[in-house]
């Protein structure tokens, strides 16, 4: 892993802490700032960060589901 998906990995692991609520609310205002917009590093950066919030909604939901899966 090079560093730069180390940090990566730290981040989402970070923002899998967050509440969710607080996670899908960046998320929409992140995506409402990519639709207007122009092709470029910034928008790059933000689709980054865009990613980053999907993959740590993602790891809270089978985080959750695993945990109901458990205590059936």
């Amino acid at each position: 892993m090079g560093f730069k998906e180390f940090v990566s990995e730290r981040s989402i692991d970070a923002l899998v802490q967050r509440e969710p609520s607080d996670l899908k609310a960046q998320l929409s205002s992140i995506e409402g700032v990519l639709g207007l917009m122009e092709e470029g590093p910034k928008k790059a950066k933000l689709n980054s960060k865009r990613l980053q919030l999907l993959e740590a909604i993602k790891r809270q939901s089978a985080a959750v589901m695993a945990g109901s899966r458990h205590q059936s």
